[in-house]
């Protein structure tokens, strides 16, 4: 689902900048940036709205509150045992107190050591997979050669594409397993990937053109069918349920010291005016 609203959201920019990418007024910049508060805005008025977690309650001790947080939040079956699921999570806090906070030596001790290294290593592929195209899609686009409307229209379009990938990435999990499309769906971009390479090497025509945004549209959709949907399965999974927070931090880590890295060199690879690092100059 979080690859789901992040594809839906990237149709409704993508959606927003073509729509204003014609405009030579200033509203062809600031609607988009405007629209960026659309989310957040509504969301923060909700914060107010939203009850208390039943679980803070109980451990701050206020167990009255907790009992009417459970009737707001719970399900029928809870609703009807209130009682019970406080006193349930009273226990449980209580057993938690009586068990030593996790630290970070033990994520690279015995067999969390490999769990933390897989985490590690499943969020930083995320960079080496074609999330980077898939985020500067329609700049991507406008190197290859594609014009300014046509880029933001095929920015849309994988937008649109992505989603519905998403969806059939589910179909996909349900019959071929989580690890089976993370690894295929990887070696596969990657393939492409090299592909992409090969085209923007071979000097500037129309065909290189079309092929680089073919292959970068390819690379943007199949990220979002195996590695992107099945890698925070994957990450939410590996780690003990005791060491998940410290595993999910450090793999989070990871992933921004490949990210950083990635993007400072990908900007430079993608444009040619600034750097010999671009595909046009590099043949």
């Amino acid at each position: 689902m979080l690859q789901m609203f992040w594809a839906i959201g990237a149709i409704i920019v993508g959606g927003v900048c073509y729509v204003y990418e014609s405009k030579r007024d200033p509203s062809a910049y600031r609607v988009p940036i405007a629209l960026q508060w659309m989310f957040p805005t509504p969301l923060a008025i909700l914060l107010f709205l939203a009850p208390e977690s039943p679980w803070w309650l109980v451990r701050k001790g206020r167990l009255e509150e907790a009992a009417v947080s459970v009737r707001r939040l719970g399900r029928s079956s809870a609703v009807a045992n209130i009682e019970e699921s406080v006193a349930m999570m009273r226990r449980t806090i209580e057993l938690e107190k009586d068990v030593k906070d996790p630290s970070y030596v033990e994520l690279f001790k015995g067999t969390d050591r490999y769990r933390t290294l897989i985490v590690c290593g499943v969020y930083a592929a995320q960079n080496l997979t074609g999330n980077l195209i898939a985020n500067q899609a329609v700049y991507f686009f406008r190197q290859a050669g594609i014009g300014s409307q046509l880029a933001f229209a095929l920015g849309l379009i994988t937008s649109a594409l992505q989603t519905v990938f998403v969806m059939l990435s589910w179909i996909l999990t349900t019959y071929l397993g989580r690890r089976t499309i993370y690894v295929w769906g990887s070696l596969i971009n990657v393939a492409f990937l090299i592909a992409l390479g090969i085209a923007g090497s071979v000097g500037k025509s129309t065909a290189a053109s079309l092929a680089m945004a073919s292959l970068g549209l390819i690379v943007s959709v199949g990220f979002t069918l195996g590695p992107a949907p099945a890698s925070w399965v994957i990450i939410a999974e590996t780690s003990s349920i005791r060491l998940r927070p410290l595993t999910t931090g450090i793999g989070r880590a990871a992933y921004y010291v490949v990210n950083i890295p990635c993007i400072f060199l990908a900007t430079y690879m993608l444009n040619s005016t600034v750097s010999s690092l671009s595909s046009t100059h590099i043949a």
